[in-house]
């Protein structure tokens, strides 16, 4: 029973699982609020928006490569998206075979608000870390970020 209680207690304690459990709950409560504007959108579209392009265009491969997704589920990704009107598919001036993806004028408002729930959700976390530490946890985790994307 003794390894069982080690093993809990590994998890709590570990980077990875910490980052994990508070991702996941960041992102479905911003999901859950963020569809009071647009019902359609859902958790899986959140592995679509860190990874585009806001000025010009992204190709669907690339997209696919940054998030972790297989090229198949990203244009599935891409499709529901552009029939939410948050981006459209232009063919690539290099290639015509190639698409690239862009963020509509809509996107754009859409990203805009969904920017302002995370803010609103950090303002209530605020209430209950210390602005100093949320600032030095941002930091902390850019630098974390930059490191993983390094290896």
């Amino acid at each position: 029973m003794s390894h069982l209680h080690d093993i809990e207690k590994a998890k709590l304690s570990n980077l990875g699982q910490i980052l994990l459990r508070t991702a996941r709950y960041y992102n479905e409560i911003c999901v859950s609020r963020f569809q009071e504007f647009e019902p359609r959108f859902t958790l899986a579209h959140t592995r679509f928006i860190p990874y585009i392009d806001i000025e010009g265009g992204t190709r669907p491969s690339e997209l696919a490569k940054r998030s972790g997704m297989s090229k198949q589920a990203m244009n599935l990704l891409l499709n529901e998206l552009e029939d939410m009107g948050m981006i459209r598919r232009e063919p690539c001036p290099d290639d015509g075979r190639a698409k690239l993806v862009f963020v509509t004028d809509q996107g754009h408002q859409l990203m805009l608000k969904g920017l302002g729930v995370f803010k609103d959700l950090e303002a209530e976390i605020s209430q209950v870390v210390a602005k100093d530490d949320i600032e030095s946890t941002k930091e902390t985790l850019s630098r974390i970020l930059s490191y993983l994307q390094s290896l």
